[in-house]
């Protein structure tokens, strides 16, 4: 069992490192069993990500005159189709509202560190001065 939650682990790695681009990409020995056991998994392989400006919908292919065909394709009746800014458009208002709001996001973050490796600092100095007390 621990055996197996390794290689699972392992595997996870290896796909998030595929994702990225660079020098850093790694070699997985057992890549094509892995893919066929976690396929359709979405905690590997998820189908939305946050970054993505698409969005998955389900269309019924009977009630959709536009996309009804003559033939329709027996093998996948209805499929999960992406379909860019179709349901929700993105302004520019709004993405300078969101770069706002993730700056403002990001400064109250270094600010928070900022002021805990202050106090870290302030803490060290302290135990410095009463080791060379102790010393002399």
């Amino acid at each position: 069992m621990n055996r197996w939650r390794v290689l699972e682990r392992n595997y996870k790695k290896y796909v998030d490192n595929q994702r990225q681009t660079g020098r850093g990409r790694t070699f997985f020995e057992y890549k094509h069993e892995m893919e066929e056991v976690f396929l359709k998994k979405k905690n590997i392989h998820p189908e939305l990500l946050l970054a993505s400006d698409q969005i998955d919908t389900q269309i019924d292919m009977n009630s959709d005159n536009a996309i009804t065909t003559a033939a329709p394709d027996v093998s996948s009746p209805s499929k999960s189709v992406s379909s860019p800014k179709s349901l929700q458009a993105v302004t520019p208002q709004k993405k300078s509202q969101i770069i706002r709001k993730r700056q403002g996001i990001m400064e109250k973050i270094r600010s928070d560190r900022k002021t805990y490796y202050e106090e870290k600092l302030h803490i060290e100095n302290l135990k410095l001065e009463e080791m060379k007390k102790g010393t002399n």
